[in-house]
């Protein structure tokens, strides 16, 4: 039986919220990241989840903690699913700067991924540590139901797995993003999922 993993974007951040608090702060939820986190915790519960896996950043592990308490799983931390190393770019000083990073970030959703961040990732290595965490986190569950809380790009890097050139879609915080493993290849079957937020 195929493994199913349900990738969910973190609640918002602070980050999210406002462009200039540094993400090298590694931020925490606003008031509405930690209601998204609920709901979609909530939406896990009802259907039911095997294991749960996070990003080690602080904003997907306070959304993992969220699911972790509403369906008495314990998380584990994967590397592999945090967001994209942004190198020069992490945390720009100017307006210019943070231009460029948000350039970057939406070719890369829209299917253009020639550019990496300067000093930092290319799609192409995020996709890489994405395969592995996804094949980690499959591995000795058939048939299981894996949550995994991780960032924007991992979600578009494991779309890209599953032969979507470009994020086929909207993916916002809370969202809840389904794949399907048949061996090591993949299925989308939901991009972004949010109706659990409304």
């Amino acid at each position: 039986m195929s493994a199913i993993v349900l990738l969910v974007r973190h609640g918002e951040s602070a980050a999210n919220a406002d462009a200039a608090v540094p993400r090298r702060d590694d931020p925490p939820l606003t008031a509405r990241g930690r209601d998204q986190a609920a709901r979609a915790a909530a939406a896990l519960a009802r259907t039911g989840i095997d294991a749960l896996f996070s990003s080690p950043l602080r904003r997907a592990r306070e959304t993992a903690d969220a699911i972790a308490a509403a369906t008495g799983l314990a998380s584990a931390v994967l590397p592999g699913l945090a967001e994209v190393g942004m190198g020069a770019l992490s945390d720009p000083d100017s307006p210019e700067g943070r231009a460029e990073r948000d350039a970057i970030f939406s070719a890369w959703l829209a299917g253009d991924r020639r550019r990496g961040f300067p000093g930092g990732e290319t799609f192409a290595a995020v996709t890489g540590r994405v395969r592995e965490a996804l094949l980690a986190a499959a591995r000795g569950r058939p048939g299981a139901r894996v949550a995994m809380v991780t960032h924007r790009v991992p979600i578009a890097a494991a779309a890209a797995l599953a032969g979507h050139a470009g994020a086929p879609g909207g993916c916002p915080n809370g969202s809840i993003t389904e794949l399907r493993q048949d061996g090591e290849r993949w299925t989308l079957v939901a991009y972004g999922e949010a109706r659990h937020l409304a």
